[in-house]
This record gives C-alpha cells, structure tokens and sequence, in this order.
C-alpha cells in the first residue's frame, strides 16, 4: 500500500505539463461579442467551442492560464 507521504507533490495536468505556456494579449479596448465567458477552465473553453460552432461570436476572460 502506498503511503500519503508519498504524494506529498501535486501533479500537474498532461495537458498543462505537456505543452508551452500561450499568452495572449491583455484586453485593453473594448470588443463586441455576444457572449463573453469568465473563466478559461475546462467549462468555459468547452461553452466557448460549443457556442463558436454554432456561429457565436465568443470572448474567453481569463486571468491566469487557460485549462489550469
């Protein structure tokens, strides 16, 4: 059996240990979207896919890292 102590280090995401960090530019005009997600995360990228599919114009907020 595995001890506790053993994990004492959280793993990080292949998907986040995998690939380079993207950066993107800082919001600083206004834009025009007709939905505007807060949050990068798993749900709001895939709310945003979904939407942009279907011909929404989307803008994703995020202040740190998108899918962290």
């Amino acid at each position: 059996m595995t001890s506790k102590q053993e994990f004492r280090e959280v793993p990080s995401p292949y998907w986040i240990a995998s690939t380079e960090q993207t950066n993107y530019p800082a919001l600083d005009q206004d834009i025009e979207v007709e939905v505007a997600i807060i949050g990068g995360g798993i749900v709001g990228i895939t709310c945003a896919y979904l939407l942009k599919n279907e011909g929404v114009k989307v803008a994703v907020i995020e202040a740190d890292r998108i899918l962290q």
